[in-house]
């Protein structure tokens, strides 16, 4: 039996470019994600930094489709997601967002 690596995650919110509010210094990043096997259980990593959003990663291995970051106002954040199945795995590109 194959198996596929999972699809790389579907980003929800921020998207890329987008100006958004922190509420008490936080913002969610929310996302999607879909395999082609059926049956297979997806994990996440968010990389979230401000760098490149490339660096280290600041949650493994959560079932979530959405996590709670701290932000600044004025800053820009840059992340991706990692979306595996325990076999395969899969990144989205990386998006960046603004904190008004």
């Amino acid at each position: 039996q194959e198996n596929y690596a999972p699809f790389p995650a579907t980003i929800i919110s921020p998207t890329s470019g987008a100006s958004v509010d922190a509420i008490d210094g936080k913002i969610k990043l929310s996302w999607q994600g879909n395999d082609p096997d059926e049956g297979d259980n997806l994990i996440y990593t968010i990389y979230f930094d401000r760098v490149d959003g490339l660096q280290d990663y600041i949650e493994e291995n959560i079932s979530e489709t959405s996590l709670e970051v701290s932000v600044e106002s004025g800053g820009t954040y840059y992340w991706r997601v990692k979306t595996s199945d325990g076999k395969s795995s899969s990144f989205t590109l990386v998006y960046s967002f603004i904190v008004n």
